[in-house]
């Protein structure tokens, strides 16, 4: 029906040729989208999962995470719920014309070429739009944490966290005009620098972040074996969620530059606001394992073990043994519990520092 149209084809592309372009970048386009829709609805899968675990295990957590986490849920699915009306629009209801549309040079006159990529492009823009949101949101967590952490203890870091969300804006600002500027599909070559620039500035932000955060987590380590597993598994919280983010963004970018004609770009992109949102709600939703870890050294058991070692002259352990279980040390032990937990402020310290009552 299509193929002998000749007044939507440029003149140096036959039919035939158009068709034989479309079989043979089919999978590297509308197949790369659809595979990234999958991806971007597991992990929004996830993410529910994550935000339902939140509210039954934090349902007294404070004020800005209740707000802060619904936010985020949100503008993740209206995110995936543009992508999908992207995808289902190319895919379902302009599938006689998939080879014009994607492939093919059409005449700029041409009416169907003109409201196809009109409409479709329009939901990328507010799409793309949601992605500048989450991940500008997100970020700014991250600093706030890191800022919390520091406590004024080097100005390098401070400085630090000012590059890195100048950096994070100024991403978020090209992005913004990228998807204003951009008219169709077939002008982004025009427009490559700007992409590259603001995906580079993704991926440096969360080295940035993840870096600044585990330095401050080594300033919280000590000589006890307890408090450093636990300082060390927050580091591995932090290296792997910023990790994650990097690799995502570093991808999309390589995407872009070797192949900017295809979508296998926007197949990692779908998936990044995705891995932003789920990282930050791990790391939310890890603080109740993490402080159970730590408190699990000063149960009763083990401080009763301790105060009849003191009281048998026999005993084999020595004072320097019964260190690590005093109330000194379980207040120590709930500073980096304070330290690592800032987002949900600082744990109980009546439950913490309370060391056993003496018998009389």
């Amino acid at each position: 029906m299509y193929a002998h149209n000749d007044n939507l084809f440029s003149p140096s592309v036959s039919p035939n040729t158009a068709n034989r372009m479309g079989d043979s970048t089919m999978h590297k386009s509308l197949g790369a989208v659809y595979l990234g829709v999958v991806a971007a609805s597991f992990l929004f899968g996830v993410t529910t999962l994550q935000v339902y675990i939140y509210y039954q295990h934090f349902p007294e957590d404070k004020l800005q995470n209740k707000l802060v986490v619904p936010f985020l849920w949100l503008m993740d699915a209206l995110h995936l719920a543009l992508s999908i009306h992207a995808v289902y629009f190319y895919i379902v209801n302009q599938a006689p014309f998939i080879h014009i549309v994607w492939y093919v040079a059409t005449q700029p006159e041409s009416l169907f070429y003109a409201v196809s990529q009109r409409v479709v492009f329009r939901s990328m823009r507010v799409q793309l739009s949601f992605v500048v949101v989450i991940t500008f949101t997100v970020t700014s967590l991250y600093a706030m944490r890191i800022w919390n952490l520091a406590q004024n203890r080097s100005c390098y870091l401070v400085l630090l966290l000012v590059v890195a969300q100048l950096l994070e804006f100024a991403a978020g600002g090209l992005e913004a005009y990228t998807c204003i500027a951009i008219p169709t599909y077939l002008q982004i070559d025009d427009f490559l620098w700007q992409m590259q620039i603001a995906f580079a500035a993704h991926a440096v932000v969360d080295c940035f972040l993840a870096g600044g955060m585990c330095y401050c987590l080594q300033m919280e380590r000590t000589s006890f074996s307890v408090m450093d597993g636990t300082v060390v598994r927050l580091m591995r919280y932090v290296v792997c969620s910023g990790g994650a983010t990097s690799a995502c963004a570093i991808a999309t970018l390589i995407a872009l530059a070797i192949d900017p004609g295809s979508q296998v770009w926007l197949a990692f992109y779908f998936v990044l606001s995705k891995l932003y949102v789920n990282s930050f709600l791990a790391l939310l939703n890890a603080r109740r394992s993490i402080c159970r870890g730590m408190e699990q050294p000063s149960s009763p058991s083990a401080l009763s073990d301790v105060r009849f070692a003191h009281v048998e002259p026999d005993a084999h352990a020595s004072p320097q043994s019964a260190v690590p279980y005093t109330a000194s040390n379980v207040d120590s032990n709930d500073n980096v519990c304070r330290s690592s937990m800032t987002l949900n402020g600082a744990p109980s310290r009546d439950g913490l520092a309370e060391g056993p009552k003496t018998e009389t």
